[in-house]
């Protein structure tokens, strides 16, 4: 049951994680798109796609943190499988995120490794924010999706001069400090970035 809850709770982040280390362009040369356009526009020959659009394969095994993801429930597949889909197939999303991953994940890197949390956890940043400095409908602020009174629990300012929440520094180190706790609570690398999305309470 403890897996089963795991695999529902996490499938995004883990997705997240297999797209980004599993994405290859097939023609980085750009002559195939280029020949599709033209043809395209000339004879309107409909039967000549601008892409293959396919179900991406899924491994004969998945592990997130170093925790492997219980494949064996269907339901947990499933949604695996439609978060898979959804993220392939986000191509602006996709390559605007890789693209602000190479800016980011070379300063939440070293902050990770410092504080014993798992390589694997930047990507919760992706599923929280897109690597952007977003505002929730909640409220939540910056990358990592602090709610207020929770970035001051762990010693970020919050105020109406100063937002430590967009302090990527400092609001990473925050975050690790909440996922270990909720690692130590939980069990598990992957419930805690399940009780970081939607919260601890809710995860109980």
């Amino acid at each position: 049951m403890k897996n089963y809850i795991i695999f529902l709770s996490g499938v995004a982040v883990c997705a997240a994680f297999f797209v980004f280390t599993a994405y290859t362009d097939p023609d980085t040369s750009g002559k195939q798109s280029a020949s599709k356009t033209q043809s395209f526009g000339a004879d309107r020959n409909l039967d000549r796609p601008f892409q293959t659009v396919y179900a991406p394969p899924i491994p004969d095994k998945i592990e997130f943190a170093g925790e492997e993801l219980p494949k064996e429930k269907f339901d947990a597949l499933e949604r695996f499988d439609r978060e898979l889909m959804a993220i392939c197939f986000g191509h602006s999303t996709t390559m605007n995120n890789m693209k602000l991953a190479a800016r980011y994940f070379p300063t939440i890197e070293p902050i990770l490794a410092k504080n014993g949390v798992p390589d694997d956890i930047k990507y919760l940043a992706v599923t929280e924010s897109n690597l952007r400095n977003a505002t929730s409908p909640a409220g939540a602020k910056g990358i990592w999706q602090f709610m207020p009174e929770t970035a001051k629990s762990y010693g970020l300012e919050v105020s109406n001069e100063v937002d430590e929440r967009y302090h990527l520094e400092k609001v990473t180190e925050a975050a690790c400090k909440l996922l270990s706790k909720s690692r130590k609570d939980f069990g598990s690398w992957t419930l805690a970035a399940a009780a970081y999305n939607m919260g601890p309470g809710r995860l109980r």
